[in-house]
């Protein structure tokens, strides 16, 4: 049907399926989802809803899944084949599409390589999607020097009478922020204190925020063939170490690192 909203014409449209890309269409698989793995045994984790385990011949079997992208593991490759035919009994459909499915110790997951071809070690690449990152933001701004550390001793310190940046310098600056975001907390730790500040000032960044983001992305110019490895030595003895500080900004917020 068509209607006038604000002035203008307006036409609506009922979906007799779900779109994807929409939050309803990935709430509707998850729901369906989350419904056929606990009709086969296993127990979703109570922390994490798109977590589930199960054991089976004495060893666990772990699903997880973000949207409509899950991995799977297990100790016997036969029990994965027998558990992906049976997701194929359900979801696979010749006018939406089949499962595409990846076995191995080397995976393509949301923009991240993972490789786990050398014993006790899982290696996270994401050097492909950090080289793109810079060669888009060199299309239009100049990176002259190449920056050994992602921010400098100032980062913390604000102006509150800098200049504004413009509107199309903002919107880059909230761009370059989310996608540097999306980084720190997968491949690249070693960015994660920086984008935790910058990520704070996209309401209404100024010339100095611009100049601290041109220092992160000088850095992840220089390392973007950077990989990140991640291996342990006695999974019996467990440390985590939190890096935060609190009330330590203006406005009484807290702060959180790498």
């Amino acid at each position: 049907c068509t209607e006038k909203e604000k002035g203008q014409t307006v036409l609506h449209l009922e979906c007799t399926n779900a779109m994807h890309g929409t939050l309803k269409a990935a709430l509707s698989f998850h729901t369906a989802f989350e419904n056929n793995i606990e009709a086969a045994g296993f127990e979703m984790n109570p922390h994490d809803r798109c977590a589930a385990n199960k054991e089976v011949n004495g060893k666990q079997m772990t699903i997880v899944w973000h949207v409509d992208d899950v991995k799977m593991s297990h100790d016997e490759d036969e029990v994965l084949d027998e558990f992906i035919e049976h997701l194929r009994d359900i979801h696979d459909d010749e006018e939406i599409g089949t499962l595409k499915v990846n076995c191995g110790p080397r995976h393509e997951f949301l923009g991240m390589t993972l490789d786990c071809s050398k014993p006790g070690k899982v290696t996270v690449d994401m050097s492909d999607g950090a080289s793109k990152m810079v060669e888009e933001f060199e299309e239009k701004y100049e990176l002259s020097k190449i920056a050994k550390t992602p921010a400098a001793a100032h980062l913390f310190k604000t102006n509150e009478n800098g200049e504004k940046l413009n509107e199309d310098m903002a919107s880059d600056f909230h761009t370059h922020s989310a996608k540097g975001s999306f980084f720190c907390k997968r491949g690249r730790p070693d960015t994660q204190t920086t984008m935790a500040f910058l990520s704070m000032q996209v309401k209404e960044p100024d010339q100095d925020d611009w100049k601290k983001s041109l220092r992160k992305m000088a850095h992840l110019k220089g390392t973007k063939d950077m990989v990140l490895t991640l291996e342990a030595d006695d999974l019996r003895l467990v440390r985590w170490h939190i890096d935060a500080s609190f009330a330590v900004h203006d406005d009484m917020r807290g702060h959180t690192g790498g």
